[in-house]
């Protein structure tokens, strides 16, 4: 009589067990790390095209003072204010896109480093306690989502 197993997630350990499904997703994560940051520059890109068109002296601010000196500036003035926001906004979204992916990395490093150890500890019995002990130790994800937070 003969019985085969099915593949089941708990037998392919190395798609899944192991962190092999950690280091899938962030994998994942990193190489949209360009995708992420599109958005940015497009929003960037259409700051900085506005932020030409208003420039002192230019052709806008010109029209509009001859047409409503009274409203003008006031409107410039708002207009300015808003891009800076914009751009303030779009850098601080770069920064968190940038402390997101290597805190991924960090993570992924972490989880390989951590297979790494389990697999050393596993194949290498008898070196001691401290290194299956340091291989059941957690990586430390609250590190990583601080980066993240800042």
């Amino acid at each position: 009589l003969t019985c085969t197993m099915a593949r089941g997630r708990n037998n392919n350990r190395t798609s899944h067990g192991d962190g092999g499904g950690a280091i899938h997703s962030a994998n994942m994560a990193i190489n949209k790390e360009q995708e992420y940051k599109e958005g940015v520059k497009k929003l960037q890109n259409r700051a900085t095209m506005t932020a030409e068109l208003l420039t002192e002296g230019g052709e806008i601010e010109t029209f509009l003072m001859e047409a409503d000196p009274d409203n003008a500036e006031g409107f410039l003035l708002a207009q300015r204010n808003r891009l800076k926001a914009i751009a303030e906004g779009n850098a601080k979204q770069w920064d968190e896109i940038e402390n997101f992916v290597q805190a991924v990395k960090d993570v992924r490093g972490d989880v390989q480093r951590q297979n790494q150890s389990s697999a050393s500890a596993a194949g290498g019995e008898g070196e001691g306690e401290a290194a299956a002990a340091g291989a059941d130790d957690p990586p430390d994800y609250e590190r990583s989502i601080q980066a993240v937070e800042k």
